[in-house]
């Protein structure tokens, strides 16, 4: 609109200044020299003659100026028709703007999600190598752990037995079958042990020190060599039984030879307390230990009600304590140690 009005006013300028040249032209120059020859009897046909011309020439110019007015008129309106377009034109470029703005922020909103998202994934992913990682080596440690059980099985007439120690040191032997049948289908020793609970209770448990046979002497001294101490051979011994299975940590009604509970792979408390006795004292290393069974009611061990457990206890000269045999961890193995038990204790 305000382009118009402009152009407009020019138009209206141009139109003022060419009247107003001509006419004082007239006033100022024609018009004296006409009054001055006034007197000539032509003077009115020769103004006449000049002022037609002049009207003509105007006349002609004024059409001039109204068919450029014409022309500037529309250029004004093309002008204002390019003024709308552009403005249009504009406001679409606004709201492509706006659109590619809009489309920008959520490209960049989608960018920073799936960043956010592959660090999500590659944290799952980590988390999932390490979860896999972690159950390769323990399965891979349970197979070294199953590799390294003991083991029994018959071949060529004899009962074999083979196990690893903690180093890997693998140990084998083996005796006549018959040997071992004899030895498991023998009447067990019923000889019984009075444990007095008060003055006026008495209780009676199977003497499990009848158990002991030195099952042990043609391969127990290796192991005892391969540990190289008192101390350590304990641990060998202790960790060949933690490899078998526990039935109940608590007596049972039928304790076994300690060949037996190895050939079976486990047994109840008093099974393990046998075979660990039956271990320490077949090595010729052993003869000097105090070696005793200790009965005692793990409930209440400082005021026993009655007698369900049993440990066994090693004096060497260099260490002594009592060794829990239904232990699964070198910890569990030293658990009584560490307070007072009141029980009944007899020498293997």
């Amino acid at each position: 609109m305000n382009t118009s009005v402009k152009i407009t006013g020019i138009i209206v300028g141009i139109i003022l200044i060419t009247l107003v040249v001509p006419l004082s032209n007239f006033s100022n120059t024609d018009f004296q020299t006409a009054e001055a020859e006034k007197t000539k009897e032509n003077f009115f046909d020769e103004y006449k003659k000049w002022a037609t011309s002049e009207i003509k020439k105007f006349k002609t110019y004024a059409a001039k100026l109204k068919s450029q007015l014409t022309q500037y008129e529309k250029i004004n309106q093309e002008l204002q028709t390019e003024i709308k377009y552009l403005k249009n034109d504009n406001e679409d470029l606004t709201e492509q703007i706006i659109y590619y703005q809009n489309e920008l922020a959520s490209y960049v909103q989608y960018e920073a999600d799936v960043k956010e998202w592959a660090k999500q994934i590659e944290s799952e992913y980590e988390n999932k190598v390490d979860s896999m990682t972690q159950a390769i080596q323990e399965y891979e440690e349970e197979q070294k752990i199953e590799k390294s059980k003991p083991i029994s099985y018959v071949k060529n007439l004899k009962m074999n037995w083979e196990f690893n120690d903690s180093k890997g040191n693998r140990y084998a032997w083996g005796i006549p079958i018959e040997t071992y049948e004899n030895l498991i289908k023998s009447p067990e020793p019923q000889d019984l042990l009075y444990l007095k609970l008060s003055e006026e209770e008495t209780i009676t448990a199977r003497d499990h020190t009848k158990f002991i046979k030195k099952s042990f002497t043609n391969v127990i001294d290796d192991l005892y060599e391969n540990a190289g101490s008192d101390e350590l051979f304990v641990y060998e011994v202790w960790h060949l039984i933690s490899q078998l299975t526990i039935y109940s940590e608590d007596i049972g009604e039928d304790p076994r030879w300690a060949l037996e509970t190895l050939s079976r792979g486990g047994g109840d408390c008093e099974d393990t307390a046998i075979l660990m006795a039956d271990l320490l004292r077949s090595s010729s290393h052993t003869k000097d230990w105090k070696i005793q069974m200790v009965y005692f009611d793990s409930d209440n061990p400082t005021n026993p009600r009655s007698m369900n457990h049993v440990v066994i206890y090693i004096d060497t000269g260099e260490i002594s304590g009592k060794l829990e045999t239904t232990a699964k961890t070198s910890d569990g193995l030293n658990k009584w140690n560490g307070q007072q038990v009141v029980g009944w204790s007899y020498d293997v």
